[in-house]
């Protein structure tokens, strides 16, 4: 189970700070508007960091944009300033890994991304630590072993992708009710 260790950030929510170069502007800022999946500040592609505060000032969310496109670590906290979430871009597309957590601190999942689609390790847990999922993925398709679990911790779904089959303990449902015999 891991935990992690945090600091409240406290931001006053209609500044604009410059760090690092870069300017920090609100999310909802009047100036900053998206276009065809793009973001501009004031009509120009807009490069620096986008943030978002709670009522009380303590900061929800943080990305850092370039050329109006995320690019880097995009982070988002919940109110007790906790981190819930650390995302990576690349060109405005999902790469690298994506870590999610509880309120408490607790890893909620592990993704791998590459060119916005799921590839390699995949992984979820409960809130008490116990693994939800275990699956793998190659350009957005699962492959190889995958493996679901109960809350209790039994096993909901343990099979292996190869080649576009799935061999073993799926873990579905049929939706209507089939007979046990044939009749003639």
């Amino acid at each position: 189970m891991e935990r992690l260790v945090y600091i409240p950030i406290l931001i006053l929510p209609c500044t604009l700070v410059f760090a690092f170069g870069e300017a920090d502007v609100v999310i909802d800022h009047p100036q900053l508007e998206r276009k065809q999946g793009l973001l501009y500040y004031d009509g120009s592609l807009f490069s620096g960091y986008t943030f978002e505060t709670y009522a009380e000032g303590v900061l929800k969310s943080r990305t850092r944009w370039v050329n109006g496109k995320r690019q880097g670590k995009s982070t988002k906290w919940y109110e007790n300033g906790i981190i819930k979430e650390v995302r990576s871009y690349e060109n405005n597309r999902k790469n690298g890994k994506h870590l999610g957590y509880y309120p408490d601190g607790t890893k909620r999942f592990e993704y791998h991304f590459l060119d916005s689609q799921y590839h390699g390790c995949y992984r979820e847990w409960y809130p008490d630590g116990s693994p939800s999922a275990l699956r793998f993925y190659k350009f957005g398709v699962e492959d190889g072993l995958q493996k679901m679990f109960e809350a209790d911790g039994s096993i909901r779904a343990n099979y292996v992708v190869k080649d576009g089959y799935r061999y073993g303990l799926v873990g579905s449902r049929n939706c209507i009710t089939t007979p046990t015999t044939v009749t003639p």
